[in-house]
């Protein structure tokens, strides 16, 4: 994403940022972050947007819910169902464009998202609102929506320059090997062209700051928490207080109150300083809660975890490993996958029936699952697929050995 937003504007124009400073960003300039890890300064942002900037906010599981909260947007779980969805993976979802037409007026589709036909998620999150704009959906085989992305402007009442708001629940969709699907790659660019283009109120020409994970803030003096938005309210409180004839005791129990005020502010600020700082990297991290294989084989090996589960990993795994030694396409499912790889002789015929039997449990386990009901799988039935797995890795292994 950073090579091609730097080919598109020039490596001037284009800064990857561990900090944000806010006295920096003009009115020109956009915002791109990328499953943020820290509290987002919402005060300041909000200053930056009202000024003419603007911000994209790509993130599923990251710390930004309190932010989009503030605008009205709510996290939501995708479905379980998608119409469509990369090798029939529900967590591999395609998002289409929405059309926001009223009725007997036409369809209006986001100019962000004209062309494009859809766009590959990978494990997203969606959004419910009910003022801004959604851009892209996530469709349910129940006909429901689930909007993935959302965009709206903006602006101070009486102002001429409005900023931009952006905000998606998948930062995966331009994330490296994403973009090498071509609609990815489209609307990445059309993304980039949004926080940077011109605007009605005059020509922008501003930078583009990417920001990823854990990143810190400077100036940011509108944030309700820093020492120096208290002093500016304090200094504020003062001013219009020096205009009021007010009795002396009176002012002498305001003036107690900010003393204590102030003192506690700068205790807490000293309580922060002074306690010792564990490095991230002694902090263990329980298995369940870790990211990639590891978290996964944790979750599977869990007592907890219903043998359904364990089954449906087991036979995903039998059909992704023959796919892989096939010609097979993406979208083929477990019965056509089992009978190809029978005919290039990777199974043999008894293997193939014991597949396909063991298929028809999958589907089961699969329905049941989606409709809330529970299937149960033998500790017969996941021991069988487990050795049969085995047996055929084994055999294919063998086959290919030198």
């Amino acid at each position: 994403m950073l090579h091609l937003a730097r080919s598109r504007f020039g490596s001037d124009r284009v800064r990857l940022v561990a900090t944000i400073d806010f006295a920096l960003l003009k009115p020109g300039d956009g915002l791109l972050i990328l499953h943020p890890t820290v509290i987002l300064p919402t005060d300041a942002f909000n200053d930056f947007m009202l000024s003419g900037g603007r911000i994209a906010i790509l993130d599923d599981f990251g710390s930004s819910g309190p932010f989009l909260e503030r605008f009205g947007i709510r996290r939501t779980n995708p479905p379980l169902r998608p119409t469509e969805a990369l090798r029939g993976n529900h967590n591999l979802a395609w998002a289409v464009p929405i059309h926001n037409g009223e009725e007997g007026q036409g369809d209006a589709i986001h100019s962000m998202v004209v062309g494009i036909g859809r766009v590959l998620t990978n494990h997203p999150t969606t959004f419910v609102n009910p003022g801004l704009t959604p851009v892209l959906e996530i469709r349910a085989s129940d006909g429901v929506s689930y909007p993935l992305a959302i965009s709206g402007e903006i602006r101070e009442k009486g102002r001429e320059r409005k900023g931009r708001l952006f905000a998606m629940g998948d930062p995966s969709v331009v994330i490296n090997l994403m973009l090498r699907y071509p609609e990815n790659r489209q609307f990445a660019e059309r993304l980039l062209d949004y926080l940077v283009e011109d605007d009605t109120w005059g020509v922008r020409r501003g930078k583009l700051y990417l920001v990823t994970n854990e990143f810190s803030q400077q100036n940011a003096y509108r944030d309700p928490l820093s020492t120096q938005n208290l002093a500016n309210r304090l200094r504020e409180a003062g001013s219009n207080l020096t205009q009021w004839k007010i009795p002396e005791f009176t002012a002498w129990i305001l003036g107690l109150l900010a003393t204590l005020m102030i003192g506690r502010q700068a205790w807490l600020r000293m309580a922060q300083r002074a306690g010792a700082y564990r490095p991230k990297f002694a902090m263990p991290i329980p298995l369940v809660s870790q990211p990639g294989e590891p978290g996964r084989a944790a979750v599977l090996a869990a007592p907890s975890t219903p043998r359904g589960l364990v089954f449906l990993e087991l036979m995903a795994g039998i059909s992704a490993y023959l796919t892989a030694h096939l010609d097979a396409g993406e979208q083929a499912g477990m019965t056509a996958v089992f009978d190809a790889a029978l005919e290039q002789r990777l199974v043999s015929p008894a293997q193939r029936d014991e597949l396909r039997a063991l298929s028809i449990l999958v589907s089961r386990v699969q329905t049941s699952l989606v409709s809330g009901g529970r299937t149960r799988v033998s500790q017969k039935e996941l021991h069988k697929a487990h050795l049969l797995m085995l047996d055929i890795a084994k055999a294919i292994d063998h086959r290919q050995r030198p």
